[in-house]
């Protein structure tokens, strides 16, 4: 598959990326060495900045996979967040992230 931004810019910016906090930085490299498909840095900044501008009551995801992304829009947001999963293992393991990760749920 084909990157839609200039390998330069998105260098640029996962040079930038910054995590929420140290939580989320063990959390995404886990994810990271195990291959769960989280969310990529680069879209999670700008999901991230959307939700801190646009300040939505819910947000819907759709394929939770560990809750990686879940937690993230939760730390950021007073939203609620309804996630679905079709894989019940990883649907197991996004309750237990979640609850332990998410403190506001």
């Amino acid at each position: 598959s084909k990157d839609i931004v200039n390998p330069a810019v998105g260098d640029f910016l996962l040079d930038k990326y910054k995590p929420i906090d140290e939580d989320l930085l063990t959390f995404r490299l886990g994810s990271e060495a195990r291959d769960i498909p989280i969310i990529l840095p680069d879209c999670e900044s700008f999901l991230l900045n959307l939700i801190r501008i646009k300040r939505p009551e819910k947000i819907l995801e759709i394929g939770t996979a560990n809750g990686y992304s879940a937690c993230c829009f939760a730390k950021v947001s007073r939203a609620e967040v309804i996630t679905i999963e079709k894989d019940e293992e990883l649907a197991r393991e996004a309750r237990e992230n979640i609850t332990s990760l998410c403190h506001n749920w």
